[in-house]
């Protein structure tokens, strides 16, 4: 991920296309939605104990 944020700093940006794209690869095969599904499970139990 830093690697391509870097590249898109330095580029100007992804367009529309890019950007979707990015976002599958990382569902996909990077298994980023479980990772904010743990995140946003763990923020849930934290509010919770409040």
């Amino acid at each position: 991920m830093k690697e391509q944020e870097a590249l898109w700093l330095r580029d100007g940006g992804p367009d529309d296309a890019e950007w979707e794209e990015y976002k599958e690869y990382l569902s996909k095969k990077c298994g980023m939605d479980r990772l904010l599904q743990a995140y946003q499970d763990a923020y849930e139990r934290y509010a919770a104990a409040e």
